[in-house]
């Protein structure tokens, strides 16, 4: 982001109020003046507030200062006093941390022994003495009955009791001497280490906070804990339709539901009552309400992951957390018939698509069920966006083809009017015009405010839809599933070359509708303009960016989709052969010149537009009135990514991309992404755009009639050998550069060339009651380049290295491996497993019956691995389906 500048005056008062740089929001609120002051700068800059301040090097952080926490979990190996720091530096809530038996023993002894010095002998106390006696205070309230009497009074007494083992009256001099140490203690401790401190005085009013200060961060008590649990659960059911997107602004409202149902002067669908939660949730939900956005945000995020069964033990740490493990008790706790529904209806909704910016709201067309659709999202507003429907106008979502409306209906608002609650679907067929293209636009809004506009993205001069999976296809390449539907307006000009596969004509009542393959197409053309042509077919005009695209990179930004390039040193143009340049123009970012003006000699010399953000070029084609070629992209200066693995497999994952650009260095995001969905999405990693990354992802499909079911999420049903007909078929589709192949035992199963499927049907009704151990497994690797090795060989140019091949490259490798070879046998053998190299291949087998032992076992060895200077790993996975003898039938189910 470029700087903007801002007055000395309003960076010398953020930089009092937050010397680090990292503004948060609750505190600039509070202090009007510097608010303002940075609102109006903002404002004649253009800009927000947000971009102003980010652009001169702070940070935001949209919970409260007391709640920056990052949660790490206990080293176990720790000693009292460095795990009494690690809590305090790490947990948000200090009784969140779930320690070892001889840890817990451990602060409970340091702390007695604090407790005594100070009221037996008599001496003072330092810091960490006073933080081990708050903590273990907090650790102890953990521990009492459900049927203990919550009242202030008697809790004190407990918590006296726990340390000097007898129990106080309330008006004891030394009940009232132990209660002056303690809030004395909680104050002081809380306000060192910047932990959540209910304040002692609000609105001129004083009273004690210290009762609910330690019922928070020991997140008790747990009966409230869980009621509070079932409001999340409840609107994650209702009103999300089991849908957690992260960042969804909808946790605002909810949080302000439930603090206003607390007060009695809010009538909502939100089922909240005064006496639901105890005064320690309230409180926290009345002075943090950033943080308990947050707060209920990664409960429910964590509720979602419980339901989807997908990627608990990568999300949930039940061993080492205490808020993981009393909302995964909650949930084993609700019957079978509300974690049923729960789940269907997650599944039900999976793919739905759910707007929580402005930015996110995409119009795009889609085929549902054979039928034709223009989609909009769910649509959750952004905040500045509520005032539009908090001044009474409900917003309407209007559709016009060639400026005329032709179809307008006001939205449904859910509750606080925040957020609809489904899908807008359109049907295509309302669109009929004597153009040759869909001029559609999309408007979301009234006449004064402006939600979205789809401008001219949706202006079509044809239509691809997939048939199987619905989504459009922009560029036509080649892909594993190329069934789809071709639309384009009455009385087009379709053309398609003689070898094009079949193609037939399907009934349409508003446009020409044909059924292709797209994977059998050569060429095709409509209304003179070349759609595609392959490698056989030179009549095109062509941009070229050099140097090319970042592979599987896409900028999503004002409601279009960009390549993504990390720099642009040369653009060229290529046209068919023989054809007049007079009769093209070329248009950049905007600006429309004669094309001949770049033509010297034979090659035109562009000018390279390779500043950060969106650009454009369009070659226009002044005979037909038509854009002959379209390039647009993104540039983020030194771009480059990596991804935690190389390949994944259709199940629920857990994806981390490490990236690097210019502006904001190396970062790293980690987001959790399910099954059938191929792309991660990262919203706001430039100020411009949403990063979307391509993931290289297996499928494997089981084909039985009409049903097909994904192998990678069958982990939880049988699948008997019996059950599976002679019409079954495995289908694989794999990501470019890796190729698979099914085996059952030795035998490799036969895969057809004609659709790529293996006849798993055939091979087990052909082969029952043989070779019973045999397994059936899928063997995944790189592509095998070595037919075409002769066109990348090259000479070595240095005077040092190994022939590969030659007899010397295996021993000087087997000498060189040695230590590692000895490291990794012993850690195997310890196990069971067993270890086998040959020169730079290995194998390495170890019995197990939890994923966790293979995770972990794999993990060390790759630290070893790691260990060999000079050394590349290249992984290659192996996928099981373990097959299982039981009397006559057989059961297959996935293994990793």
């Amino acid at each position: 982001m470029a700087l903007m500048e801002m007055s000395n005056a309003l960076q010398k008062n953020l930089m009092q109020l937050f010397p680090n740089k990292i503004i948060y929001s609750a505190e600039l609120c509070k202090n009007i003046s510097v608010h303002m002051a940075l609102h109006r700068e903002a404002k004649r800059a253009g800009v927000s507030s947000r971009q102003l301040t980010e652009s001169n090097g702070f940070v935001w952080k949209d919970i409260e200062r007391a709640m920056d926490f990052s949660g790490e979990k206990v080293d176990e190996s720790l000693e009292v006093v460095p795990v009494i720091n690690q809590i305090y530096t790490t947990q948000t809530f200090l009784g969140n941390a779930i320690l070892t038996e001889e840890q817990r023993i451990a602060v409970y002894s340091y702390a007695k022994s604090a407790f005594d010095k100070r009221f037996v002998e008599g001496k003072g106390l330092s810091i960490t003495e006073e933080k081990a006696i708050i903590l273990e205070t907090i650790f102890a309230l953990q521990g009492r009955s459900a049927d203990d009497d919550e009242s202030k009074s008697k809790i004190w007494v407990f918590v006296f009791k726990h340390f000097c083992g007898y129990t106080l009256g309330q008006g004891t001099t030394e009940y009232q001497h132990y209660y002056r140490f303690f809030c004395k203690a909680i104050d002081k401790v809380m306000r060192l280490t910047n932990h959540f401190l209910v304040p002692t005085e609000k609105n001129g009013i004083r009273y004690q906070g210290y009762y609910d200060t330690l019922l928070i961060h020991a997140l008790e008590p747990a009966d409230a804990a869980n009621r509070f649990f079932s409001i999340l659960f409840d609107f994650y059911v209702n009103t999300l339709d089991c849908q957690y997107i992260p960042g969804d602004p909808a946790f605002k409202p909810l949080v302000k539901a439930i603090k206003a149902k607390w007060n009695d002067n809010f009538d909502s669908e939100v089922d909240v009552r005064s006496a639901v939660v105890s005064a320690s949730f309230k409180t926290l939900l009345e002075l943090c309400q950033g943080y308990a956005c947050v707060f209920c945000e990664d409960i429910i995020h964590k509720m979602d992951v419980i339901t989807s069964g997908y990627g608990i033990d990568e999300q949930l740490d039940t061993k080492h957390f205490r808020l993981d493990l009393l909302i995964y008790r909650w949930f084993q706790q609700q019957s079978r018939g509300q974690r049923k529904q729960a789940q269907d209806s997650r599944k039900n909704h999976r793919n739905d698509r759910v707007a929580i910016h402005r930015s996110d709201i995409h119009a795009s067309y889609e085929l549902i069920d054979g039928i034709a659709y223009i989609v909009l999202p769910k649509i959750r507003f952004e905040e500045s966006d509520c005032q539009l429907i908090a001044n009474g106008n409900r917003p309407q979502v209007v559709i016009s083809l060639d400026g005329k409306e032709i179809y307008t209906e006001p939205m449904k608002i859910f509750g606080n009017q925040v957020f609809t609650s489904r899908e807008y679907r359109f049907l295509l067929n309302q669109v009929q015009s004597a153009n040759l293209h869909f001029s559609v636009k999309v408007i979301i809004g009234d006449n004064n405010h402006v939600i979205y506009d789809s401008h001219k993205t949706l202006y079509r001069d044809y239509l691809i839809l997939s048939r199987n999976m619905g989504h459009e296809i922009r560029n036509i390449q080649k892909t594993a599933d190329g069934a789809a539907y071709l639309f384009t307006p009455l009385e087009s000009d379709v053309d398609f070359d003689e070898d094009s596969g079949d193609i037939y004509t399907v009934e349409c009542d508003f446009a020409q509708k044909f059924a292709l393959d797209v994977n059998a197409l050569h060429c095709l053309t409509v209304n003179g303009i070349e759609l595609y042509a392959d490698s056989s077919t030179k009549s095109r005009v062509r941009v070229k960016v050099r140097p090319e695209r970042i592979s599987s990179a896409f900028a999503l930004s004002e409601n279009a989709m960009y390549t993504v390039h990390s720099r642009i040193e040369a653009v060229d143009v290529e046209l068919p052969e023989e054809e007049k340049i007079e009769k093209y123009q070329i248009q950049l970012d905007g600006k429309t010149f004669p094309l001949a003006a770049y033509l010297q000699e034979k090659d035109f010399y562009l000018p390279i537009i390779g500043e950060s953000g969106s650009h454009s070029i369009r070659i226009f084609d002044l005979a037909s009135g038509k854009n002959a070629c379209v390039y647009d992209y993104f540039v983020i200066p030194e771009f480059t990514y990596s991804l935690n693995y190389p390949i994944f497999f259709d199940e629920g994952k857990t994806v981390t991309a490490q990236t690097f650009d210019a502006h904001y260095g190396h970062r790293e995001f980690t987001i959790y992404s399910e099954p059938g969905n191929n792309t991660i999405q990262i919203p706001g990693f430039t100020a411009m755009a949403t990063l979307q990354l391509s993931l290289p992802v297996v499928h494997a499909t089981l084909l039985q009639s009409d049903q097909h079911r994904n192998l990678f999420t069958l982990e939880n049903k049988d699948l008997w050998v019996d059950d599976l007909k002679a019409d079954s078929f495995i289908s694989i589709d794999c990501p470019k550069g890796w190729v698979a192949k099914f085996f059952m035992g030795n035998d490799e199963l036969v895969c057809s060339k004609s659709n790529h499927l293996y006849e798993i049907g055939n091979f087990l009704q052909m082969h029952k009651g043989t070779d019973s151990n045999a397994n059936l497994f899928m063997r995944l690797s790189p592509y095998d380049f070595r037919k075409y090795k002769h066109a990348f060989l090259q000479k070595n140019p240095n005077a040092y290295g190994i022939p590969q091949g030659s007899p010397i490259s295996a021993l000087l490798a087997n000498v060189y491996m040695l230590d590692c070879d000895k490291a990794i046998v012993d850690y195997v053998s310890a196990l069971n497993g067993f270890y086998m190299r040959y020169s730079d291949d290995f194998c390495i087998i170890i019995p197990c019956e939890e994923k966790q032992i293979a995770t972990n076992a794999f993990s060390h060895i790759k630290s070893i691995l790691h260990g060999v200077k000079h050394l590349t790993l290249q992984f290659a996975g192996v996928f099981h389906l373990q097959r299982i003898e039981a009397g006559l039938r057989r059961k297959i189910r996935p293994y990793v």
